[in-house]
């Protein structure tokens, strides 16, 4: 098959998601190639984007075409058909010379509800003759909706061929924003187990227990909650010495600080900064318990599954979350990790610190979450699933 993937940007470090879509269909034979609305400018790449050469399979449908003449050239057919419809011309005006140079697709796999849309477009304009299949994951199914309107996917849904919820939740909410249950298949993203490798239990060591968060700096990863439920396990376990890691990078990094300061007064947190994806299972692999404290953020905005949940999960860490978005579906409470209700800093406190001072607690949880990822959220199990799903859209199925 020849697949167009649709994204925001590339390449993006965190998006390891969508690179294991993409490698993973590469590695099975397909053709694949990247349609990025822009590129980034990240200077330290992810190891597969250049162990696949991706930068070479890349073409950014958001910047203008060198030549003035074929811009127009490309584009007339695009603006005789929609004179009267402006609204997102400009973007559609720049992606028609990018699919045209790309050449023909089978599928354009669209990540995130509103590259679903430019690709709606796109065929619109006669320069996308391919099977569209769009990957909903969390702003695009909560935040979005809220600020276009609750018909903002009313053109995807009529021309959209297939749509890959990463939960049971958006689902749910694709069937009551007006899609047809019929062409909803739960596709659920996944981590690499056997490059994690198995999970172990650590040792006593020095007798300090580890807590890691491993998030973007945002409002929807909860890490304010999380270090303040650290320091209220400090303060409630004096005599058990603990410290709290935080790798990541994100635009509340000076607030979280000062919070850390005031707040954890006799405990230890330390920000790690960015970190690259073999750095952060390595820090899941000496640390006792890994903390996703979600939230709603103010706009709306919430997750899908954390990948990092089921990384940290297949690394054998004890996992702590919250009751927020699809994450229940990964994780079931009391059995292969614990959830408390979201936001809620004294319920995460109680939680953490019985982790904390119960070593068989977390060691039961931590086996029974690797059992819970090597059977369902494989990365490899799953875009062999995807493959499968691909195949059959285009009549090709084994």
């Amino acid at each position: 098959m020849r697949i167009a993937f649709l994204v925001d940007a590339f390449p993006v470090f965190s998006e390891t998601f969508i690179l294991d879509q993409i490698t993973g269909l590469l590695d099975r034979g397909h053709d694949v190639r990247i349609m990025a609305n822009c590129r980034t400018d990240e200077k330290n790449l992810h190891p597969h984007v250049v162990k696949y050469d991706l930068l070479s399979r890349c073409y950014f449908w958001g910047e203008k075409p060198e030549n003035l003449f074929l811009r127009v050239f490309y584009a007339f057919p695009y603006l005789l058909k929609n004179i009267f419809r402006l609204r997102g011309a400009l973007s559609i005006f720049y992606a028609v010379n990018a699919f045209r140079k790309a050449g023909e697709f089978d599928i354009a796999v669209c990540h995130f509800g509103w590259n679903g849309l430019v690709a709606v477009r796109l065929k619109k304009a006669g320069c996308l003759n391919a099977k569209i299949v769009t990957v909903f994951h969390g702003s695009d199914m909560s935040k979005y909706p809220r600020i276009m309107g609750e018909d903002v996917y009313s053109d995807l849904f009529t021309s959209g061929d297939l749509f890959l919820p990463v939960s049971d939740r958006w689902k749910e909410r694709l069937i009551r924003l007006g899609c047809t249950p019929a062409r909803i298949k739960v596709h659920r993203m996944g981590v690499d187990v056997a490059a994690i490798g198995p999970g172990k239990s650590r040792p006593a060591g020095d007798g300090v227990v580890t807590v890691l968060s491993a998030a973007r700096l945002v409002k929807k990863k909860g890490i304010e909650s999380g270090i303040g439920a650290f320091g209220k396990a400090v303060k409630e376990r004096p005599d058990i010495a603990m410290k709290y890691r935080i790798a990541g990078e994100g635009p509340l990094m000076g607030g979280l600080k000062a919070i850390a300061d005031e707040t954890c007064e006799g405990g230890s947190v330390e920000f790690l900064g960015r970190k690259y994806r073999d750095e952060v299972i390595s820090l899941m692999k000496s640390s006792d318990i890994f903390m996703a404290p979600s939230v709603t953020d103010p706009a709306g905005d919430q997750e899908g599954i954390p990948v990092a949940l089921m990384e940290a999960m297949a690394a054998g860490c004890t996992v702590l979350s919250t009751q927020h978005s699809g994450i229940p579906e990964l994780i079931e409470s009391g059995k292969n990790g614990l959830l408390v209700p979201e936001g809620d800093v004294g319920r995460l406190a109680e939680a953490l610190s019985m982790l904390v001072d119960d070593a068989g607690m977390r060691k039961g949880l931590a086996d029974a979450a690797r059992k819970t990822v090597e059977n369902e959220y494989d990365i490899r199990k799953l875009n062999d699933e995807l493959e499968r799903t691909l195949k059959g859209l285009i009549g090709d199925a084994e």
